[in-house]
């Protein structure tokens, strides 16, 4: 039942459903969530075709990288998400 409940709870089971523009960002060192679980979401999201993606991978990230990780690492990542939601929420 452990193994079915991950399952069902997986988002990779699920890239077909999403509609949202989705923007992936991943610390490379990240032991919460390994990087391949990021790269298969993408991966997945491309496939489905269904909405724009984007993965930046950050070297040396842990999962905590957006408040511990390099200050670089930091100011990218809030660079990237600001422009992407300006590009996705603008009206033209």
């Amino acid at each position: 039942e452990g193994r079915e409940t991950f399952r069902r709870l997986s988002p990779i089971n699920y890239v077909d459903r999403v509609r949202t523009p989705t923007l992936v960002l991943h610390g490379e060192a990240d032991e919460r969530c390994p990087i391949g679980q990021g790269e298969e979401l993408f991966a997945g999201l491309v496939a489905a075709g269904k909405v724009p993606t984007e993965f930046v991978r950050y070297p040396g990230g842990s999962h905590m990288f957006i408040a511990e990780g390099r200050p670089s690492h930091r100011v990218d990542f809030n660079r990237r998400v600001v422009d992407w939601v300006t590009r996705h929420t603008s009206r033209d």
